[in-house]
């Protein structure tokens, strides 16, 4: 239903950019702005959590290597900004807004983050550049 929405709203401001009617592009642009991409934002967050914390209650002693080992998990650590997005912005649609099991599982990431730093081997990874802006931000 959502997916519908968004399409429709593309397709509206297409077609009035078409027509050169500035004005209908810059209400259905605010609308999309201030409520549709921000909730679809906030659910896809919300929807990665359950994923990452199983997997880290199933493997307390992960390091980057491990996890980083498998498909679809590269990158790990930009996924600290996931929950410390959900924590601290506050949006009608943002329901984790100052849950504290956000704040934690921010807080777990960072301390992985911090270990393997210790240990000499974050910053040998590919890209960890990006990772570190994405944690630093």
């Amino acid at each position: 239903m959502k997916h519908k929405m968004l399409l429709t709203i593309i397709a509206v401001i297409f077609f009035n950019i078409s027509k050169g009617e500035g004005s209908v592009w810059a209400n259905v642009t605010d609308t999309a702005i201030k409520v549709i991409l921000p909730a679809r934002y906030f659910q896809l967050l919300e929807k990665a959590i359950p994923r990452v914390e199983k997997r880290l209650a199933a493997e307390p002693e992960a390091t980057l290597a491990t996890l980083e080992a498998e498909p679809g998990w590269a990158h790990f650590p930009s996924f600290i900004l996931a929950p410390a997005v959900l924590y601290s912005k506050p949006h009608p649609s943002n329901t984790s807004y100052k849950n504290r099991r956000m704040l934690l599982l921010a807080e777990r990431i960072g301390d992985l983050l911090v270990a393997e730093h210790q240990k000499g081997v974050y910053a040998t990874r590919h890209d960890s550049d990006w990772d570190t802006y994405l944690w630093l931000e």
